[in-house]
């Protein structure tokens, strides 16, 4: 069951697939915006903090969240 929780999704237009540390820049990049933020979640001040999220929310839990990629 685990492994497919970290498999890759594809469609014509979009990519479900388990986030890594590697897209904290494109991550910081919409949630260090106040307006993105604003009903969601508190806006990230810092790269190092939106890693830090990214380690604790979509990495230490095991279950290999997913975000919503274009292409």
């Amino acid at each position: 069951m685990k492994d497919k929780l970290l498999q890759t999704y594809k469609t014509a237009r979009l990519t479900l697939a388990p986030v890594t540390i590697d897209d904290a820049p494109d991550m910081y990049e919409y949630a260090s915006v106040p307006d993105n933020a604003y009903y969601v979640f508190k806006t990230n001040e810092t790269l190092a903090e939106t890693k830090a999220i990214i380690e604790r929310i979509f990495i230490d839990n095991g279950l290999g969240r997913y975000g919503i990629f274009l292409g």
